[in-house]
This record gives C-alpha cells, sequence and structure tokens, in this order.
C-alpha cells in the first residue's frame, strides 16, 4: 500500500517518521492502527522530579537536505553584494586583466603628465588665416605639405598694398585640424596606450588595511595621425612615438584594483616610516624596511634607473632640496649637508641667465653599466629651445635606485 505525507502529499516509505520534503511528523499507516491505539491507551509514565514539563504546540521539524540547500543559499545572496567581492579581492592575487581595466583613469590622466605629447610648434598654428611671403621658399613648402594633409586650404594670392607690394599667400585651417591643434602647437596623437605590464602578485603592500600592487607599464602614444608618418612630418615625429617605461601602483577595492594617481603615491610615502630605529629595521632577506616601502610606493621613481635619473634632474632643475635629497645619494654626505649644498647652489641659480627655463622635454637612455650600478644619459630640451646631455649613475641601495653625485 502506497503511503503519502498528509500535509504536503509527497509519496514517503512506509516506515518513514518524518516527511523528507518538508518535515512534517507523518501519521502512523493504517495497517499498524492496532498498535497506535494500543500505545495511546497505554497510560503515560509519570514525569521524573525537577524535569521541565512539556510545552503544548507542534513538535519541532528537523532539517531537511532541502531546507540546508535554502539556508546555503541565502548566504550566498546576503554575501553576494560588495562584501562578497571584497573577500574574493582580498583573498586573491590580482590578475592582469584586472590590472589593465585599472589603469584606464590613470593613462587618460595622470599618465598623460608625464610623457610629452608628439606635437610641434615650428609655426603658429592658432592662426587661421595665416599669411605667407610668395619669397619665402621654406614657408611655402611647409604650407604645402599641410595643405596635401588637408590641414589648411590654399593658397589664395593676396598683393599687399605698401611701399613694395609683396606678394602673399593666404592659407586658412580646415576643420580637420581641429582635432590636430592645441594651442599654437599641431599635434600628432592625443591617446595613451598601453602596450605591456609587469608585476608580481606575491609582491603586494599592505598597509592601513589596504593593498597595493606595485608593477611598471609600458605605455605610448596609441592614436598617431596618419599624416605624420608621411614626408615632411615623419621625420620630425617618430623620435616622439618611443614605448617608455613607468612605474604604477594600484590599490585593491570593491570592484577591482584602481591605479594610484602621482598624488596619492606621493601621500603614501609621506606616510612610511623613516629615521630612527625603524629606518633600520630589515625583512627576512636584509633589506631595511624604509628601503623596501620607498622603494614599493616611489612612483616614477625608485622602480628604474631611467626613472630615478629623471626624477632626480627635474628635482635639481626645479631647485628643490627635499626632493633633491630623496633622489640623490651620496655616502660620504648626509641627507642634511645634501639640502644646504642645495639650498646654496638654487640661490646662485635664480640670479643666472638660465633661471626660469623650463623642461620641455626629457629623455633617458641607459648608456653602460650593469647589475645594480648602471649610467643613465639624459637628453634636454628647453622650452626656450636649449638642448643639453649629461649622464648620470645610477645605483641600487637598499632595494632601491638613487642617483649618484658623481663626485
Amino acid at each position: 500500500m502506497k503511503r503519502f505525507c498528509h500535509a504536503c502529499g509527497t509519496e514517503q516509505a512506509l516506515d518513514a517518521t518524518f516527511c523528507e520534503e518538508c518535515g512534517e511528523t507523518l501519521r502512523p499507516p493504517r495497517s499498524a492502527a492496532g498498535a497506535a491505539a494500543q500505545i495511546a491507551s497505554a497510560p503515560a509514565p509519570a514525569p521524573s522530579a525537577g524535569a521541565p514539563s512539556a510545552r503544548p504546540g507542534r513538535q519541532r521539524r528537523p532539517w531537511t537536505p532541502k531546507t540546508l540547500a535554502l539556508v546555503a543559499a541565502a548566504a550566498v545572496l546576503v554575501l553576494g553584494g560588495g562584501g562578497a567581492a571584497w573577500w574574493a579581492l582580498a583573498s586573491r592575487d590580482a590578475t592582469e586583466a584586472e590590472l589593465r581595466e585599472g589603469l584606464k583613469d590613470w593613462l587618460a590622466t595622470d599618465a598623460k603628465k608625464q610623457l610629452n605629447r608628439p606635437c610641434l610648434s615650428n609655426f603658429d598654428y592658432a592662426k587661421s588665416p595665416v599669411y605667407i611671403d610668395a619669397g619665402n621658399q621654406q614657408a611655402v613648402d611647409w604650407l604645402t605639405a599641410l595643405t596635401q594633409a588637408e590641414l589648411y586650404t590654399g593658397p589664395d594670392p593676396v598683393v599687399q598694398q605698401g611701399l613694395f607690394g609683396a606678394r602673399l599667400l593666404r592659407y586658412e585651417k580646415t576643420p580637420k585640424a581641429a582635432q590636430f591643434v592645441s594651442g599654437r602647437q599641431l599635434c600628432a596623437a592625443s591617446t595613451l596606450g598601453l602596450e605591456s605590464l609587469k608585476f608580481d602578485p606575491k609582491a603586494v603592500l599592505k598597509q592601513e588595511g589596504q593593498r597595493i600592487q606595485p608593477g611598471t607599464a609600458r605605455i605610448l602614444w596609441a592614436d598617431r595621425a596618419d599624416w605624420s608618418l608621411v614626408a615632411p612630418f615623419k621625420s620630425e615625429f617618430d623620435g616622439q612615438f618611443s614605448t617608455e617605461e613607468r612605474a604604477v601602483r594600484w590599490i585593491a577595492q570593491d570592484q577591482g584594483w584602481r591605479a594610484l594617481t602621482q598624488a596619492e603615491q606621493e601621500a603614501a610615502q609621506a606616510k612610511l616610516p623613516r629615521g630612527g630605529d625603524q629606518g633600520h629595521q630589515t625583512d627576512a632577506d636584509g633589506v631595511s624596511l624604509w628601503g623596501r616601502l620607498s622603494g614599493l610606493f616611489s612612483g616614477l621613481t625608485g622602480s628604474t634607473p631611467e626613472s630615478v635619473a629623471e626624477a632626480a634632474f627635474r628635482a635639481q632643475q626645479d631647485c628643490d632640496p627635499k626632493r633633491f635629497s630623496e633622489y640623490f645619494r651620496e655616502p660620504s654626505i648626509t641627507q642634511e649637508v645634501m639640502q644646504t649644498q642645495m639650498t646654496m647652489y638654487c640661490a646662485i641659480q635664480a640670479r643666472s641667465a638660465d633661471k626660469g627655463d623650463k623642461i620641455a622635454s626629457l629623455k633617458s637612455t641607459r648608456v653602460g653599466g650593469a647589475g645594480d650600478k648602471v649610467r643613465v644619459r639624459l637628453d634636454v630640451t628647453f622650452a626656450s629651445g636649449k638642448t643639453d646631455s649629461q649622464v648620470l649613475i645610477v645605483e641600487k641601495v637598499d632595494g632601491r635606485w638613487w642617483s649618484r653625485l658623481n663626485l
């Protein structure tokens, strides 16, 4: 004879006591009615002294497999928001896909401050129309090239009235030029792209409950204009489209990883312990605590010899004694003495004819050395048009790169 639960109707085994579907206490089978009646008519045993009296009401149902599954699903739903995402991110390594995604805002803002945009400033591209003396063949050739690139229209001949009645040629910018003209410059790209990433997922730094992933990104201007690939523009722009490596720091967030801005990296570096007994603590590799953390948080400095040489030169050019002492190192001179010497240098520099000459472009190239001591050549172009070239010695100490004073 088949048997069914009186509460939910699910078929049950003949000897089952509880329903496997809903947990309801099953009524005795009909074939055992006499035994059930006998049990029901038997006198109940007297309760023992001190035993709690039974409370009337429905008997508590046991946990069934289905109930346990429902409870587990509810727990997953509760944790399925930001808490679960944070826990999953906090308990595993960063992936390259996540770090690439976290670089998008950085590439569009902070990275653009670090790379010189490929632009030409040999002509005032803000003006339109422009008038060129027909006898100035060099200028005419350049405007002819701009016209062939569909950036200008012309020429329209104009006879200038006056003492000599010079013959001028009139050119005017096209709508196409608007996307390439920035101020007085003509620029061949505006968007930075990512070529490759390099990071060690095991080198994550934990500070104040946050996880920081250090690494490097090779970036380049990715949207080079077609007209810049033909003469006479190609030779002007080729050197400005090389790939450059920059240090990056990502911070773990609820929805992934985000690249820190330069300002955030400097703020994080300022919080690191420095000086006193803390500055002499070492890790298992014998590297000082300050050297290890400073190398991780040094932003554009401390990651490659080239980036250190560039930062050191900029600190010297900006006459910033504090930054100067952070990027230059000389074992025989204390940081305080170095800052004092830099202050004196800046005072002399302020009275020189070169004061205020800003850096227009700076390119670093490794030219020698090996291991923890290399030489880096800096080729500098200033806003005034003056150029300079010098070689710095850069060496690794306490886990990060420092520029030597070359004394």
